[in-house]
């Protein structure tokens, strides 16, 4: 109990298993917890989902029970399941990420009730929905102050990542003080026994069947002498269980497999138990028929109506298996389901299969077409899938070729029909995003004519607005930035007069893909960043994968490769508990490959690499071209330029993909490409061959037909630089470094300020500038340090011989005159103030002068390390800043966001923290504040913003100020501060509002 009580203390959460035998006293353990505390208990022949949570929640006070309405917000509707008495069911249908949704909305109540308790009693007799919202919040419990205690009679093993608490008493003390009178000298087999003895044969029978019903079962009038004799115990009205699970095991010890099964096949019979209960026992029996069929088909197809795909594929199997000659498309269909949600891709593609030559259905046949070509088929099938499903519905092919692009064009002429079925929009949605995939202009232009003009014609619907957003990420993609931001416009509008969250957070992360696919890299990371951790429990897996690939890409590229492996590791997180997703998964893990042999980590690198390699095989092109830009950085961060890494770059030049229609995130190819060639070149000692510079200035024309992101021009003028330097022309090199380097402050991108500064020191030795030439070799080695890029500060030491310099100067300082003691003093302030230059671009914004949002959050976090502290933080918008951009410039915006710093600045007090937190908004975190001096002093920044004026401009601000509770993170303070910042833009801007 003690225990308990210190881990229920806890500012973070923690998941319990208390186990032991029956009458251990776990249900005793339960009732003695103090409130806050919710209680539910699971039962073997469960007739619906959620039974245990279902009952927890159902207990909850008033207080709760507001809590839940506020917290759910517009979602309340999907989380129905959980607590029917405060939701109605939902008007659409539930997202795929559910479970995701649910256990954040859990953890959020948690948060406002600190050392809340959710209790469920015998755990193993959890069903599968249950077991997976468990398996879900558990990684949640980190920042969230919730106990998640399970009572349990087996340590079981399918409930991971659960502290284990074993109670085990000698004997049960109910039984030890039944028996205590009769146990002498007898064990307690012969007791029960002995008991048994007394019973006739038809309370024996009853008996018999209440055993095999399981622990808990209702009492009937043959059960009395089992109540007599004191085999039964009643736990609630109508419901009993046997004394002791010693009882169970006697009854059925002497049971031949034949009466075991009559016994199953009597207790399956209609009209008898759940319908779960009777489905288990038909199976139990293995009979055949109709009855098995119809029995274990409702069973199946009511588990995966309420999110149990494992026990829903047992008994849509044995339905199968009763009577294959009635398996429908029905059953089919939802046995694909099953199988593709359990990771069993080839299963559920041949269920599918099956289910779409039974099915009759135009628009299900669609359906299933569709989903059938989502499941990793090989480029041939799919393609057959989508014309198919295409022709079907009265939808031309896209040919690419000029005649069907003016077709589809000519046909926006024609009168604007009302389009009834939003099926059409999708499958030529889906035929868009194949033609993007494919890298084919042609059909990806003509298919996304034809799929706009469609979905022009739907009403306000989901699936008009996720094609919003996929025309808008296409758009993105091709650089029509214009086109972008309108369908950013008619997405975000229809999203929120659709009220659905699951819409709405997958439209503002499309959109920030969209912004980083457009050039703005810095600002696509903070959104992204913002929009997973507020919103990605509303996104569906592959959504969320998704956004996770273009994070790691943007992170990678310029050169935050710790960050970028946390984001992979979020996605693995995500994909546990859907085993369904594991194949989405394989390309995001193509990253490890790069980011792991980046820090140092061979190892695990190879092992990624190995692994990942069978798999993609026979996988797309793209696909491949992903793993064989990931796989050369590989043997370039080992230096293995020879063989293998001619055979990987061999492979790719065999896809012959146009570098310019290469999709964004398949680009690093290109990268990895041309610092092979250069590094072949300069591994050659007597200097390049005509063959080595020939290849290396191909890899150049590759990569400059794909460098349209800025990210990637800026890799560009590094390696052009490279070839400059090697071609003698040392002035173009400079100049061309100096323009990486603009790049790369505006980026935040040390990778770029690596290379760069290794290729100055190498063109500054190339001149005879030894000094200087030091010095960026120091300065690229103490960046490949800070970063943790240990193969590239062993290259930089092993190039410019760091390693013996720093012996000689030890040895020499004790020898040394005192003229040679301030020269090398002089060396090594010149040295410094290049770090802290470089120090300075790493940690403040180049536009405004203050730090940058990741320093503002390492200072932030040294000040809230003291959790006595009082801390306040203030979150300010610039209102109406996108007006300002569209109507006077961005130069002007620019103008803006600096005054607004500068004035920030000074109304704030020494020691006060202020950083650019995103776009137009600014973060301060005042310290030793009470609640009226945080907002005084929010007041008096807005009432100077007001008053200051940036040329004729007027400019006003909105804040939320939230001050220190009981938050176990930071972030949960600045997330109280957003949500107040929210209702003062609500309330009319230019105000200040304090959190709840």
């Amino acid at each position: 109990m003690d225990l308990l009580a210190e881990l229920r203390g806890r500012s973070t959460g923690t998941a319990v298993l208390v186990y032991g035998p029956f009458g251990a006293g776990k249900t005793h353990l339960i009732s003695m917890l103090e409130p806050p505390l919710l209680v539910g208990a699971a039962s073997p022949d469960g007739s619906e989902a959620f039974e245990a949570f279902r009952a927890a929640l159902a207990g909850a006070g008033e207080e709760l029970q507001r809590t839940f309405l506020r917290t759910a917000g517009a979602g309340g509707p999907f989380f129905h399941p959980l607590a029917p008495q405060l939701f109605p069911p939902p008007r659409l249908e539930p997202p795929e990420a559910w479970l995701e949704a649910a256990s954040h909305w859990l953890c959020q109540v948690a948060r406002e009730h600190p050392g809340l308790v959710l209790a469920l009693d015998d755990a193993q007799w959890l069903d599968e929905p249950s077991r997976l919202l468990v398996q879900c919040l558990v990684p949640r419990l980190a920042s969230a102050p919730l106990m998640l205690l399970l009572a349990s009679e087996s340590d079981e093993p399918a409930l991971t990542q659960l502290q284990r608490l074993p109670l085990k008493p000698e004997l049960s003390p109910l039984l030890a003080r039944e028996l205590q009178f009769e146990s002498e000298g007898m064990d307690l087999e012969s007791l029960v026994t002995r008991r048994l003895a007394r019973m006739d044969e038809q309370g024996l029978e009853a008996l018999r069947d209440a055993a095999l019903l399981g622990t808990y079962f209702p009492i009937e009038s043959a059960l009395e002498p089992a109540l007599q004799a004191r085999l039964v115990e009643q736990v609630r009205p109508g419901l009993f269980r046997l004394i002791h699970p010693r009882v169970r095991d006697v009854l059925l010890a002497n049971l031949d497999p034949e009466d075991l099964r009559q016994r199953h096949e009597r207790l399956g019979a209609p009209g008898r138990g759940t319908l779960f209960t009777r489905a288990r026992h038909v199976r139990a029996a293995e009979q055949t028929g109709t009855n098995v069929h119809q029995t274990c088909r409702a069973a199946g197809l009511q588990a995966l109506e309420q999110g149990g795909p494992e026990t829903a594929r047992e008994f849509l199997l044995a339905a199968r298996k009763a009577a294959p000659e009635a398996s429908d498309a029905t059953l089919l269909r939802a046995l694909g389901q099953s199988c593709a949600a359990t990771g069993r891709l080839e299963e559920a593609r041949q269920a599918f299969r099956a289910a779409l030559e039974a099915e009759s259905d135009l628009p299900t046949r669609t359906r299933l077409a569709l989903r059938l070509a989502q499941l990793g088929l090989p480029e041939s099938d799919r393609a057959e899938l989508l014309i198919r499903a295409l022709r079907e519905n009265a939808l031309d092919p896209p040919t690419g070729t000029w005649p069907g692009i003016l077709r589809s064009a000519l046909r926006w002429l024609g009168p604007r029909k009302p389009e009834n079925s939003s099926l059409r929009v999708e499958v030529m949605g889906l035929a868009a995003l194949w033609a993007a995939s494919e890298v084919t202009p042609g059909p990806l232009l003509e298919a996304g004519l034809e799929a706009w003009r469609l979905s022009r014609q739907l009403g306000l619907s989901r699936e008009k607005v996720r094609l919003s957003c996929d025309l808008m990420l296409l758009s993105g993609l091709l650089g029509f930035e214009r086109l972008a931001r309108h369908f950013h416009a008619v997405a975000s509008r229809e999203a929120s007069q659709l009220a659905d969250p699951p819409t709405l957070a997958r439209t503002q992360v499309m959109s920030a893909i969209t912004s980083h696919f457009l050039g703005h890299p810095l600002e696509a990371e903070l959104e992204l960043s913002k929009h997973l951790t507020e919103q990605g429990h509303w996104l569906s897996t592959r959504d969320f994968l998704f956004a996770c690939n273009d994070l790691c890409w943007n992170l990678m590229l310029r050169g935050q490769t710790r960050q970028a492996l946390q984001f992979v590791e979020r996605a693995r997180e995500r994909v546990r508990p859907s085993p369904g997703s594991q194949a989405d998964l394989d390309t995001l893990s193509t990253y490890v490959v790069s980011l792991s042999s980046t820090l140092g980590r061979v190892r695990e690198a190879l092992e990624t690499l190995t692994s990942i390699q069978e798999r993609f095989k026979n996988a797309p092109p793209l696909l491949q071209a992903s793993l064989y830009g990931h796989a050369v950085r590989y043997y370039l961060e080992q230096d293995e330029l020879g063989a293998p890494l001619e055979e990987l770059l061999g492979r790719f030049a065999a896809l012959q993909l146009p570098p310019a229609w290469v999709p964004v995130h398949r680009r690093y190819f290109y990268i990895s490409q041309a610092q092979a060639r250069l590094a072949q070149c300069e591994a050659i000692e007597s200097g390049p061959t005509p063959e080595s510079l020939e290849r290396l200035k191909a890899a150049l024309d590759e990569l400059r037909r794909a460098a349209r992101p800025p990210i990637l021009r800026a890799h560009l003028l590094v390696l052009l630089a490279s070839w400059s330097r090697l071609n003698g022309h040392l002035e173009r090199a400079l100049r061309q470094l100096e323009k990486a380097e603009r790049l790369a402050d505006r980026l935040d991108a040390p990778e770029i300020n690596f290379w760069a500064a290794r290729e100055r020191a190498l063109i500054n030795r190339l001149q005879s500038n030894h000094a200087a030439s030091l010095r960026y070799a120091e300065l690229a080695h103490w960046l490949a340090g800070l970063q943790g890029w240990t193969n590239r500060a062993r290259r930089i030491r092993r190039e410019f011989s760091l390693g013996a310099l720093v012996a000689r100067e030890t040895q020499a300082s004790t020898t040394a005159s005192l003229a040679t003691e301030r020269s090398r003093a002089e060396r090594l302030q010149q040295a410094m103030r290049q770090f802290r230059e470089v120090h300075q671009m790493a940690t403040t914004d180049s536009l405004t002068g203050i730090p940058n949002r990741r320093f503002f959050f390492e200072q932030a976090e040294e000040v809230w390390a003291d959790p006595a502290r009082p801390v306040a933080a203030i979150l300010l918008d610039v209102d109406h800043f996108k007006r300002i951009n569209d109507t006077y410039g961005h130069a002007e915006g620019d103008q803006v966001l600096k005054a607004v710093a500068a004035t920030c600045a000074g109304c704030l007090r020494q020691g006060d923290l202020l950083g650019r937190y995103g776009g137009e908004e600014f973060a301060i975190l005042l310290s030793d504040v009470r609640e009226e001096e945080a907002r005084a002093s929010a007041e008096r920044v807005r009432a100077a913003l007001e008053a200051a004026a940036v040329g004729t401009l007027r400019v006003t601000a909105s804040l939320g100020v939230a001050c220190r509770r009981d938050e176990g993170e930071l972030s949960e303070l600045l997330r109280r501060a957003d949500e107040a910042l929210y209702r003062a833009k609500a309330a009319g801007r230019n105000r200040v509002e304090l959190a709840d």
